[in-house]
């Protein structure tokens, strides 16, 4: 069975209709240049520090598809232009995209301003930027409220300056979250990844003694260049020559190909964030190899090759806040789930440096998961990473584990997501563990409510393979809950643990949640081999809608090789979308157009591409455009069917079926195509932008 080469879909949601009111902006500059003729005039600052040469869009609608207006921010991040219209809208959106934040010198976040306002002295933050997407799912009004109460500020200081003391220590809180989403503008970088596959697991040929291990053997610099979202760039091999990267940027997401002369070939992809971390994962592709997929993950920097490198570093050194909210999960070698408060970090505002990191207690599942251990994680080394003379975003800690292990942990400052490996001094330092995390503030802008929801999910599973699409598709779980997860005892900062969780397969479930972040593992006899009901380990992220994204990781066993078309993918971390709905509330709703970019996860017949262009959602229909890197090109009509506030899009490609799933608001969805007879062929993900 040959499987399809089409392309696929994604988008960074915003919803439906709201009943939005808002208050006027005031305390921006107004820009240099006076505005063209037209309608009427806008003005106003973009600042995360200041955002200069950042692209303003105006809307007139909350799904951000009805423009009314453009302009850019000067120097100094001022903006100033005219609209289409007259006057001014009674609630006005205005989107600001790429340029450079003048406090660090990198990339700067995107960010919405959403309210009533006369056109004069509005301020696009992090902090209205978290007031819109909260609003998408309970109102202006209420995001207002939720927001003051959660950082302590008035209403006019949500919409203030920068320059006003309240409003700008509300901004550092919002940006220092993790959960801002930013891109990669034109120009060159130097990208900094470190990385960590599953095989390094008992490799006696590898071994993690020390932090200058990871630095040695586990480091890859790029010096990439992106032009009109495409990538190219130079990588070192380990024979003293260079291997070549091309991909594309798009949005918060970030798609590389590594070309080896030997037919070797690494797919990566990652969500950007600010501060130009970026995490996610990657296959490495060896058709010369009995196991010919290598999954892994990683942790990178993004840094432009003419950035400042004293501010930089600064910049870097005092975002670094905390306590957060660590939550991480077992990948490679182990399958638990570890959670507790770690400390903040007194990381150096220097070029690179090393630091000492804080101790700090955590808790782990116990077997089954359903009775967690406790354990303290002691501080011995950390170190923040440098790559071509210039300092990165990357900070690696070392701590020792109560049974003596080397836990090393590894987050680009500025980002939610990190990776983290350990290592058994007993046994040569070989690893014996590798997983993900998340790293979040307590009280997050991004958090769900201490409240009841009803848990709707898709899912990939890479059994799918070889299987009937129709099959497939009748056992998703958006028509019904899978279950009702209760929040409701959990305010505060900390962690909330569950041992019912949902309830599915045979037997209870872990659930670990902490306002914006959530663990599940289900695991009734400790014995990893898929033998159970829907045995598995997940991590995803909440956004403000009530949607959320993260992975999956179920063991791949004997039934779902199909044939060898699976061998060597060991325990692959698999894409996890869903939403969270207040009982008795109506799901969202979406209408407009997004932008996505998504790569092949498993496929048949061994090509692994990627492919990029637009979706339009309206009703139940829409249309996608869409190029792949295989070749393929066209535009199709959709059907757009939402269940519960999750969207199954489909449309023709080829003589096939794509079939897309993505919750309403979320950044991330799943997935597969189907050939002329049904067959599933393709699965993957893609990355979602508006």
């Amino acid at each position: 069975m040959k499987a399809l080469k089409w392309t696929v879909v994604a988008f960074f949601g915003l919803l439906a209709a709201l009943v939005i009111s808002s208050f006027a902006g005031c305390g921006g500059g107004s820009g240099t240049a006076s505005p063209a003729a037209g309608g009427a005039s806008v003005s106003g600052l973009v600042a995360d520090g200041a955002v200069a040469n950042a692209t303003v869009t105006a809307y007139n609608d909350i799904g951000l598809t009805n423009q009314i207006g453009s302009g850019s921010t000067d120097a100094s991040g001022n903006f100033s232009f005219n609209l289409t219209v007259t006057p001014v809208p009674s609630i006005l959106y205005l989107r600001a995209t790429g340029g450079i934040d003048l406090s660090t010198g990198l990339p700067a976040p995107t960010m919405v301003f959403a309210g009533v306002t006369n056109g004069t002295g509005i301020n696009i933050t992090p902090l209205t930027d978290s007031v819109y997407q909260l609003s998408l799912s309970v109102g202006l009004n209420n995001a207002i409220a939720t927001i003051s109460g959660q950082l302590g500020v008035t209403n006019s200081e949500i919409y203030g300056g920068v320059s006003n003391p309240a409003t700008a220590a509300a901004v550092n809180t919002v940006a220092a979250s993790g959960s801002m989403a930013a891109t990669l503008p034109d120009g060159k970088y130097y990208l900094t990844a470190i990385h960590f596959d599953g095989h390094e697991i008992a490799n006696s040929n590898h071994s993690f003694s020390g932090i200058a291990d990871i630095l040695n053997n586990n480091i890859a610099v790029m010096a990439l260049t992106v032009s009109g979202g495409v990538v190219t760039g130079t990588t070192p091999n380990g024979s003293g020559g260079t291997e070549t990267v091309s991909g594309r940027v798009s949005g918060n997401a970030v798609v590389l190909i590594i070309n080896s002369s030997t037919g070797e070939n690494i797919h990566v992809a990652g969500t950007i964030g600010r501060l130009g971390g970026i995490t996610g994962t990657f296959l490495d592709v060896d058709p010369n190899s009995t196991t010919h997929l290598r999954p892994g993950v990683f942790a990178a920097s993004a840094v432009p090759q003419g950035v400042n490198a004293t501010m930089f570093a600064n910049a870097v050194g005092a975002a670094y806040t905390g306590p957060f909210n660590f939550l991480a999960r077992g990948l490679f070698g182990g399958h638990n789930l570890i959670w507790g408060a770690e400390p903040k970090q007194p990381l150096p505002k220097t070029a690179g440096g090393s630091f000492t990191p804080a101790t700090f207690a955590v808790n782990s599942d116990d077997g089954s998961g359903i009775n967690p251990g406790t354990g303290t994680l002691t501080g011995a080394f950390g170190n923040m990473v440098s790559s071509n003379g210039l300092p990165t975003a990357l900070a690696v800690m070392q701590y020792v584990d109560p049974s003596g292990e080397n836990i090393f942990i590894v987050q680009p400052v500025g980002s939610r997501s990190g990776i983290w490996l350990s290592a058994d001094p007993s046994n040569s330092n070989e690893a014996d563990g590798i997983g993900d995390f998340s790293g979040t503030l307590p009280g997050s802008v991004g958090s769900l409510a201490a409240s009841s929801y009803n848990i709707y999910v898709a899912s990939i599973d890479p059994g799918w393979l070889g299987q009937a699409r129709a099959a497939v598709l009748n056992g998703m779980a958006m028509n019904n809950s899978v279950g009702v997860a209760d929040f409701s005892g959990c305010a505060g900062t900390g962690f909330c643990t569950s041992s019912t969780g949902f309830g599915v397969g045979d037997g209870n479930e872990l659930g670990v949640f902490a306002g914006d972040v959530f663990g599940m593992k289900k695991d009734d006899d400790n014995i990893w081999d898929g033998a159970e009901p829907d045995e598995h380990i997940r991590l995803v992220h909440f956004f403000g809608s009530g949607a959320f994204a993260g992975a999956e990781e179920r063991p791949v066993n004997a039934s779902m090789v199909n044939g060898g078309a699976m061998s060597g993918i060991g325990d692959y971390p698999s894409t996890f979308v869903g939403i969270a709905v207040p009982p008795g509330s109506a799901a969202p709703r979406f209408s407009g157009t997004l932008n996505f970019l998504a790569r092949s996860l498993y496929t048949m017949d061994g090509v692994y591409d990627s492919a990029w262009g637009s979706i339009t959602i309206s009703g139940t229909g829409g249309s996608i455009a869409y190029t792949s890197s295989s070749g393929g090109a066209g535009t199709a009509a959709l059907t757009a069917i939402n269940t519960n506030g999750i969207y199954h899009l489909s449309f023709a490609s080829g003589n096939g079926t794509v079939d897309i799933f993505w919750p309403v608001g979320g950044r991330l969805a799943l997935f597969f195509e189907a050939d002329g007879s049904g067959t599933i062929g393709r699965i993957g993900e893609a990355y979602l932008t508006q």
